[in-house]
């Protein structure tokens, strides 16, 4: 075999290896383009939906989806609301205490909810509520970081349809620690000017006994 039929031989089977290639990898690509599909917004905690609108302290999703994880970065109680539709259920992000309290208006309905991001309250058959258009989770603790758009994303269901959704966080006020200390300096300088006003009144007292004797 000469020269030129040796090149011809390698430049076929080069060219009959990339195409070999060429074929397994499009036999293939559909495993690995569902192998890094990333799973869409509001599939996990870590994954969220995030407001599409913030106005007046409130965050709203126009046309939500239902069980899906909802977050509105903010911080110790979060209230829900649907304009049409009723809530289902809803499951509490992992990595808080137990001390989470869920209110309708302004009535406590159960509280020390479990926080594992498993387990799903039922409105009907954990709380025997039905309509519920509203509601709060109160008492988050450890505190949520307003700057962590995963902070404390929310699976919540609801009837098809429903919408827009609403969460609305409220911050309780909390005295700052500087704040702790200056109330606590002006306590201590009233209690030292009482004792002082008591003494001096005593020592008058005292005074005016010995020139009367």
């Amino acid at each position: 075999m000469n020269i030129m039929n040796i090149k011809n031989l390698s430049n076929f089977l080069l060219a009959g290896a990339a195409l070999g290639l060429a074929t397994a990898l499009s036999a293939l690509s559909p495993q690995v383009a569902q192998a890094v599909v990333v799973a869409p917004p509001g599939s996990t905690p870590d994954n969220p939906l995030l407001p599409s609108v913030v106005a007046g302290g409130e965050f709203l999703f126009p046309n939500p989806e239902p069980r899906r994880w909802f977050d509105p970065p903010f911080v110790s109680r979060f209230d829900y609301s649907l304009g049409l539709g009723e809530f289902l259920s809803f499951i509490l992000p992992p990595g808080f205490n137990s001390t989470i309290d869920l209110y309708v208006g302004d009535i406590l309905i159960a509280s020390d909810l479990i926080s594992d991001g498993l387990t799903e309250y039922f409105f009907s058959t954990n709380f025997s509520l039905a309509n519920v258009t509203a509601f709060s989770l109160r008492d988050i603790s450890p505190l949520v970081d307003a700057a962590d758009p995963t902070a404390f994303p929310t699976f919540l269901d609801f009837t098809s349809g429903a919408g827009p959704l609403t969460m609305k966080p409220v911050s309780e006020a909390v005295p700052e620690p500087n704040s702790l200390l200056g109330l606590f300096a002006l306590g201590t300088l009233g209690a030292a000017s009482t004792l002082k006003r008591k003494l001096k009144s005593s020592q008058s007292t005292e005074k005016e006994t010995t020139k009367v004797g």
